[in-house]
């Protein structure tokens, strides 16, 4: 198991804000180049294209791949708090987990509109990753209390709870004083080796889910930081880069 590498945040499909983009088979090729064994795949945030549409396009793509590659990713799938988004987590086939960008639906992760979501999200067992960075609707205290009045949901929040360093700290601070079995956080963007290795020290490697947040960063990057911090332990670099994120996929107990 020490070997299994899971980039747990990638965005597949094209957006407006960048000129960089993957298709499903293009990020298997640097899976294996890098020798990443699964990925979190997610439809890539868009302005101009509703959730609906673009997980739409997303599950199609995806269920006409080979086995080989459907074999390697997880797709989840973007959120809003619309019926039709709702109804599409609820009955798509195959979704592993949900993705709840608070700053493009405008929509705090704690508002009683993602009920429904909620719901649904625990009675498939399915992860929730939500966004988390300077936007104000975006901010961790609201995923915070969101997960501790959700507690049959797992949530992981994504760029170590804040995205720019400042927030991150602020994020673990919170985190860490809330101790909630349900909250995790990923690795997705974040440059500084040092934040990470505070979020180790401060809320524990089996909190920690290692990710890139392709295209927007560079999976090279997020790899040699992770190898620079996780040479440390070697159960701590299990944890961080794919045992949580199977664990909390129901892929291993």
């Amino acid at each position: 198991m020490g070997q299994i590498k899971i980039d747990a945040h990638v965005h597949i499909g094209k957006s407006e804000k960048m000129e960089k983009y993957f298709s499903f088979e293009q990020y298997y090729k640097v899976m294996r180049l890098h020798e990443i064994n699964n990925a979190v795949v997610i439809p890539n945030v868009s302005s101009e294209v509703k959730e609906f549409q673009a997980n739409t396009y997303f599950m199609n793509d995806f269920n006409e791949l080979p086995e080989v590659i459907k074999a390697s990713l997880f797709p989840f799938l973007l959120m809003s708090p619309s019926l039709l988004c709702t109804r599409q987590a609820d009955y798509t086939e195959g979704i592993r987990g949900l993705k709840i960008h608070p700053s493009i639906t405008r929509t705090a992760i704690n508002d009683k509109k993602w009920e429904d979501i909620f719901k649904i999200a625990s009675y498939r067992e399915l992860p929730i990753l939500v966004h988390c960075g300077r936007d104000p609707l975006s901010h961790i205290s609201y995923l915070i209390d969101a997960s501790e009045n959700n507690p049959g949901n797992i949530f992981i929040g994504a760029h170590l709870g804040g995205n720019a360093s400042e927030l991150i700290n602020e994020a673990l601070i919170l985190v860490e004083k809330a101790n909630l079995d349900n909250l995790y956080l990923d690795t997705s963007a974040v440059k500084l080796p040092s934040l990470i290795d505070r979020a180790i020290k401060m809320i524990g490697a089996e909190k920690i889910i290692f990710g890139s947040d392709e295209p927007y960063n560079d999976l090279r990057v997020s790899l040699y930081i992770a190898e620079l911090l996780l040479t440390k332990t070697e159960e701590g670099k299990e944890l961080i880069m794919g045992l949580n994120m199977l664990r909390l996929l129901g892929e291993v107990t």
